[in-house]
């Protein structure tokens, strides 16, 4: 990993769509429409669609309200996290058309 490497939307949506597959999917669904009653859409949440900064907090260290959801700040590094927010920021619709960066996941920690 080097912080000198340009940060792209397309690399951070194709490692984030890798990295939600192989964590976040078994909870959150493929196609990002959750399990009703146990786990949230993303398609459509007001927390993907809303404040990254918010939503970064939430993946790296989180839900206050739901410890099912847990941190994943200690899981995965600040380009892992990135790219996954960016993913979830800009699949199934949602389409902010954020790139969050990995200096704002660290800012986070």
């Amino acid at each position: 990993e080097s912080a000198a490497r340009p940060w792209t939307t397309a690399e951070a949506m194709t490692q984030g769509q890798a990295t939600y597959e192989a964590v976040c999917a078994a909870c959150h669904q493929k196609d990002g429409q959750g399990l009703p009653g146990a786990f949230p859409p993303l398609k459509g949440s007001k927390v993907v669609a809303g404040p990254i900064v918010e939503h970064i907090r939430l993946v790296v260290h989180g839900s206050l309200k739901n410890a099912v959801m847990r941190a994943f700040g200690r899981e995965m590094d600040d380009r892992q996290l990135a790219g996954l927010i960016t993913y979830e920021r800009n699949a199934w619709g949602n389409g902010t058309g954020d790139l969050a960066t990995p200096e704002q996941v660290e800012a986070a920690r």
